[in-house]
């Protein structure tokens, strides 16, 4: 009898360590390890490789309600920052309008994302016929966006590709539990009465996890018709990077916004 796979565990954190595994679209959630849970009802245990975002107010209310807070906040700038992906791909991989020019190496955006990806272009433009077999390019380039794909696409694996449960835990101890399904629907289990403001807390717990799930498909599905333009741009034996080229320019986008945020933050401080 073949056993069940692990459950793989995201647990929201304000500040994932130094190159801790996270959620790859908005870095919120730390990947914790896969443990295969006691069969005990209602346990995620009973769906073959589940999926679990865990919220643990470990502290007190008042701090768990801010990183909720910040996290649901950061989502939102995360979704206007895709919405700006294609229109600034776009000018990238366009040429610009007859009589209209800019500088070298400024696009009509101008923002780093654009400037990174035009620079990749050239450099693999400029490796192109030997691109395969250039001297350096197998650890530059080529190894650094596959690899960047490759990890992106395993995080985005585990996040989307099964059953979604969602806990709420308070300094460790497990509150309630909702199982959510690919149409959106969702049966949620409490482990004895809920208290004030619990209901409230878990629901925001859903959404948020919800919310990270259709933010990585987005990104996916961004990369790959931003692949097809970057495609315009290569020639058959670079064509392989595309989507590596696509993706970080996704990425770029995202961190772009975030770090803005945070710089903003600062001066307000």
């Amino acid at each position: 009898m073949a056993s069940a796979a692990p459950t793989t565990i995201f647990s929201l954190t304000p500040s994932p360590p130094p190159g801790a595994p996270t959620d790859p679209i908005l870095g919120l959630w730390e990947f914790a390890g896969g443990s295969a849970q006691p069969a005990s009802s209602p346990s995620p245990a009973a769906s073959n490789g589940a999926v679990v975002w865990r919220v643990d107010l470990a502290t007190d209310t008042e701090t768990g309600i801010a990183l909720l807070t910040e996290s649901e906040t950061r989502t939102r700038i995360a979704e206007f920052a895709l919405g700006l992906v294609p229109p600034r791909l776009l000018p990238v991989v366009a040429p610009p309008p007859a009589g209209l020019s800019f500088a070298p190496g400024q696009t009509a955006l101008g923002g780093a994302p654009e400037l990174t990806l035009r620079d990749s272009l050239a450099a693999l433009s400029a490796a192109t016929p030997a691109v395969d077999f250039a001297p350096g390019l197998g650890t530059g380039i080529w190894r650094d966006g596959f690899d960047a794909l490759t990890g992106a696409l395993a995080d985005a694996r585990r996040i989307i590709s099964h059953l979604a449960w969602v806990e709420t835990r308070t300094k460790g101890r497990l509150v309630a539990r909702t199982q959510v399904d690919w149409r959106g629907n969702s049966r949620t289990f409490w482990l004895g009465h809920p208290e004030s403001g619990q209901g409230k807390t878990h629901g925001r717990a859903v959404s948020l996890a919800v919310a990270t799930r259709l933010l990585t498909i987005r990104a996916i599905v961004l990369a790959l018709r931003g692949a097809a333009l970057v495609g315009s741009m290569l020639t058959p034996a670079t064509l392989p990077m595309a989507l590596p080229l696509a993706w970080r320019f996704v990425k770029d986008v995202l961190d772009e916004a975030a770090h803005a945020r945070a710089v903003w933050q600062g001066r307000l401080a």
